[in-house]
C-alpha cells in the first residue's frame, strides 16, 4: 500500500467515470443528490469533491464541504474491492490533516437491529467511531431519512452546523436521542 494521492474531480479530468460509477454504487437513491449538481457545487472554492489513489489504482472518493470552523463531509466511499483495506481510514486523515483546527461533521444512518441494513450500518457506525469520529446524540430528519449526526468534536460546533444547513436550503428536524 502506497500513500494516497488525492485529485480533484471534475468533468474535464478521467476519473470522473470513477467518481460516478463508485457514488451511484455505494449511496442509495434517497440519500444521493444528483450528480451534475455535485459536479456544479465543487466548482465553488469551499467546496471539494476528491477522488483517492493508491499509486494509479482509485480506491475511493469524498465530497466534503468547508463552512465556518467546521468541514461536512457528505459522502466518502471506497471501492468495494478494496473495503476493510484501510483506505477509507486514510480518506479520512487526509480530510482531518488538511483541516486540524476544524469538526469534522457527517451523517450516516443510525444503528437499528430492525432496519433491513443493519449489518451495514452498524459496520459504517463502528469504522467512523474507530477513526475518532463520535456519536453527537443527535438524529435529523429531513424527507423520507433519519440520520445520525456524528463529529470528531463532542460536544461538537451545533450552531454552525445549523447555519450550514441553512445556508444550502437543507435544514433537518433535529432531535437529541
Amino acid at each position: 500500500m502506497n500513500e494516497l494521492t488525492a485529485k480533484r474531480v471534475s468533468i474535464f479530468h478521467r476519473n470522473l467515470k470513477n467518481a460516478h460509477t463508485l457514488f451511484l454504487a455505494a449511496f442509495p437513491k434517497v440519500e444521493r443528490m444528483p450528480f451534475a449538481f455535485l459536479m456544479f457545487m465543487s466548482l465553488l472554492p469551499d467546496i471539494h469533491y476528491r477522488s483517492y489513489y493508491d499509486g494509479k489504482t482509485f480506491v475511493g472518493t469524498a465530497f466534503y464541504v468547508e463552512f465556518k470552523h467546521i468541514v461536512y463531509l457528505v459522502y466518502l466511499a471506497v471501492d468495494d474491492s478494496l473495503r476493510s483495506k484501510g483506505y477509507g481510514s486514510m480518506i479520512l486523515t487526509l480530510i482531518k490533516e488538511d483541516y486540524p483546527d476544524r469538526d469534522i461533521v457527517l451523517m450516516i444512518e443510525p444503528p437499528d437491529d430492525a432496519a433491513p441494513n443493519a449489518e451495514q450500518r452498524q459496520k459504517r457506525y463502528d469504522f467512523y467511531t474507530r477513526n475518532g469520529i463520535l456519536d453527537t446524540g443527535i438524529i435529523g430528519h429531513r424527507n423520507e431519512l433519519t440520520m445520525l449526526i456524528m463529529s470528531t468534536q463532542v460536544p461538537f460546533q451545533e450552531k454552525e452546523l445549523i447555519d450550514f444547513f441553512k445556508h444550502y436550503h437543507m435544514m433537518p428536524e433535529l432531535i437529541r436521542k
